[in-house]
């Protein structure tokens, strides 16, 4: 069954069905983004079930992808794809509301540069990007001020070595003075001899 060169939904509707081999071809390859508008998915939805849970994810109802980078592939390869390209978008998220304070600055790095991956295909990474942004820029500055403190407590105690090196030395020059005024008093009590 051939579709016309018009992609508009009705024609896209005519293409699900089977074809002259008796395949099924699966439902239409659009999905509704809002109650006016439909977007066109570069692939027919086949693997049912597998959409099914996925459409059900709270995840998918926020998100309106179009998978558009997709066309680049062999049209049998879209749909796996796409399937994937969902998966791992949730999987980043996941890993993204696990995120600790104390996680490494690595981490929250490698899941903002992820998240570039999926704006292409219309996933709306504005939320996630901001989050990811503010607990590093937040990361680093406590870095910074680890540093700092790490600096401070070096320098006190630089400081205190200091303190004792100078009341030692403060000893000994009062030793020194003793000697010398003991001294003197040896040298007069000689010389008065």
């Amino acid at each position: 069954m051939d579709c016309p060169g018009n992609l508009s939904i009705e024609n896209l509707n005519g293409c699900a069905g089977s074809n002259e081999k008796g395949y099924e071809l699966g439902t239409p390859a659009f999905i509704s983004t809002d109650t006016v508008e439909n977007q066109i998915l570069p692939f027919a939805k086949r693997i049912t079930p597998v959409w099914k849970v996925l459409e059900s994810m709270e995840l998918y109802k926020t998100q309106k992808p179009h998978f558009s980078p997709l066309v680049k592939y062999e049209a049998r390869m879209r749909e796996g794809l796409a399937i994937a390209t969902i998966v791992n978008f949730s999987n980043l998220l996941e890993s993204t509301l696990k995120l600790q304070f104390s996680c490494d600055i690595t981490i929250i790095e490698g899941n903002l540069e992820s998240l570039a991956e999926y704006e292409p295909h219309g996933f709306d990474v504005e939320k996630v990007r901001a989050c990811l942004t503010q607990l590093l820029s937040k990361k680093q500055t406590a870095n910074e001020l680890q540093k700092e403190y790490d600096n401070i407590g070096s320098e006190i105690h630089n400081s205190l070595d200091e303190g004792k090196l100078h009341e030692e030395i403060n000893q000994l020059y009062q030793k020194f003075e003793e000697i010398e005024k003991k001294l003197a008093e040896a040298k007069l009590a000689k010389e008065m001899i």
